[in-house]
């Protein structure tokens, strides 16, 4: 699945991936600025076949010698992180002008694609809905951080791109952490020095925008972005230009959700003030631009949310996801169906014992 959010239902065009024929490329299902997400199928001996996402990267990307074998590189390392809160990479392919990440497929949307739905709407997202989609981002992060080597070393993994694009949100309501070694090449090839930095400019911590050593605090902060963003509808730090955004994530004032939500008084306000109050102290720590003030750990601001009592169980947020994701699942589905037809049309040439009618 996608850390991007434009979605769309292309002509079908079927791509044919070309090592050891394993993997079919479908439809694509969303587009970004680094790559188009696909449905895909891998298939393996006797018929065997399952979904998948296909990331295809766009040329610009796909061209770079040194991000290709960075991203190699980093799925190595991410392939050893295994929980239920990431999304794992099950291969990456370069083959000439192409490159192809293969991922776990997840039936659900972006938080981004549903905040999105739900600003449109001008409602809030529930609390109840969005603490354990931020308490699961937050622990699959933690696997990632304490990820270790063969010999037991620390890896000192950080994902350093979390933002509402890379968390999924699947219809049994886990919420799941996507892009991790696309995340870290991308930061590589793309920070020409201190001075500079390039990507998600509005979820960066400040150790990110000035060049310095980044950690698993970094994760944090960028976590207490997307907690204060569902607290109060808005977004955290914006601007007419890079510059401007810029500025504002490292010197404007953070303020309290529940001061902003006093301020804007959107429909329901004071009712969102009660329902919120718990979580605030929790955001606003999170959002300390001096690292060492916030959550040492991932882990331990999950532990803070899970404290609050305020979370509904998965099935309520599955729920949830399919009723707000419903036109997208939908659409999705169809694409889905149209590959799973195609290898039921090629299941057919294998006999009811497993041994192949014809070779093709």
């Amino acid at each position: 699945m996608s850390s991007s959010e434009s979605m769309t239902s292309s002509d079908s065009v079927r791509v044919e991936i070309q090592r050891t024929e394993r993997y079919i490329l479908h439809d694509a299902i969303a587009h970004g600025g680094m790559a188009s997400v696909h449905i895909g199928i891998v298939e393996g001996s006797f018929g065997f076949a399952r979904i998948v996402a296909i990331k295809r990267l766009h040329k610009e990307f796909a061209a770079s010698t040194r991000f290709v074998t960075m991203l190699i590189e980093e799925a190595h390392t991410v392939s050893r992180i295994r929980h239920l809160n990431v999304v794992p990479t099950l291969d990456v392919i370069a083959r000439g002008d192409e490159v192809f990440v293969i991922m776990e497929y997840v039936k659900g949307a972006s938080l981004n694609y549903l905040v999105k739905q739900k600003r449109s709407e001008g409602r809030f997202v529930d609390a109840r809905f969005a603490v354990p989609i931020i308490a699961g981002a937050l622990r699959g992060l933690h696997a990632a951080h304490e990820v270790v080597d063969a010999d037991g070393r620390l890896l000192n993994v950080v994902h350093c791109d979390v933002s509402p694009q890379n968390i999924l949100v699947g219809v049994g309501g886990l919420s799941r952490v996507i892009d991790f070694g696309v995340a870290s090449a991308r930061g590589n090839i793309e920070s020409t020095g201190a001075d500079e930095f390039k990507g998600k400019l509005a979820y960066a911590a400040p150790e990110q925008l000035t060049g310095k050593p980044v950690s698993a605090r970094t994760d944090v902060f960028a976590t207490g972005i997307l907690l204060w963003e569902l607290l109060t509808n808005e977004q955290l730090f914006t601007g007419e230009t890079d510059a401007e955004v810029y500025t504002a994530a490292l010197k404007r004032e953070i303020p309290s959700p529940l001061d902003v939500l006093a301020a804007l008084q959107p429909d329901g306000w004071e009712a969102r003030c009660v329902e919120i109050a718990p979580l605030v102290p929790i955001a606003m720590r999170a959002l300390q631009r001096v690292d060492t003030l916030r959550f040492e750990t991932a882990e331990a601001m999950a532990l803070e949310l899970d404290r609050t009592r305020i979370g509904s169980p998965l099935a309520g947020v599955g729920a949830w996801v399919r009723a707000v994701a419903h036109e997208k699942l939908v659409s999705e589905q169809r694409l889905v169906a149209a590959a799973e037809a195609g290898v039921e049309g090629r299941r057919s040439l294998w006999s009811t014992d497993g041994i192949p009618t014809r070779v093709l």
